[in-house]
């Protein structure tokens, strides 16, 4: 038996626990599906904040689902949304904004007692993969300084160009291709 988290070797594999992320939407029945199945979930994403372009964040938990989710030991980590290229590449050019955000997010993972945070940048051209990694690295020395979590969710690029069609040039330009993976 292993904990969550655990890993243990089995004939050459590696088999690691299973967690359960669940990440909320902010209408009754999603509140009221995280309740009924708190038991089950390990890692729980509570609410979705809004970054724009000068670094300010906005949006807020639900007290209920927050007080829920600390009653029952779970890790709490919200996402931090822009999905705009134009204000993510103002974003990634203006180190104020930068900070003003990296300070937003340590604010409210020590307000609410989040474990991290998610970054949920979507939208981004490929001509931006440079300052979005660096915005990462940036963020993620900030936050762990505070022993706080990093996450950011990419779009998988597998063929790793832009491809033929109309529809393959444009989704690397403007989806596939601003990740560093």
């Amino acid at each position: 038996m292993f904990g969550i988290g655990s890993a243990m070797l089995l004939g050459g594999w590696t088999a690691r626990a299973q967690r359960v992320e669940f990440w909320m939407g902010n209408g009754k029945a999603s509140v009221d599906s995280f309740l009924a199945h708190k038991g089950k979930i390990d890692v729980i994403s509570p609410t979705w904040y809004q970054i724009d372009e000068t670094g300010l964040v906005t949006g807020e938990p639900q007290p209920v689902v927050l007080k829920a989710a600390h009653d029952a030991h779970l890790t709490i980590v919200p996402l931090f949304a822009i999905f705009n290229h134009d204000k993510i590449h103002q974003l990634l050019g203006d180190a104020k904004a930068q900070d003003a955000m990296n300070a937003a997010l340590v604010r409210e993972c020590k307000e609410n007692g989040y474990d991290g945070v998610n970054l949920d940048i979507e939208d981004v051209m490929w001509t931006d993969k440079e300052g979005l990694s660096a915005l990462v690295k940036k963020t993620a020395d900030v936050l762990h300084r505070e022993h706080l979590q990093v996450q950011i969710d990419v779009v998988p690029n597998a063929a790793g160009q832009a491809g033929e069609t109309a529809f393959g040039k444009w989704i690397f330009e403007e989806w596939r291709g601003g990740y560093d993976l």
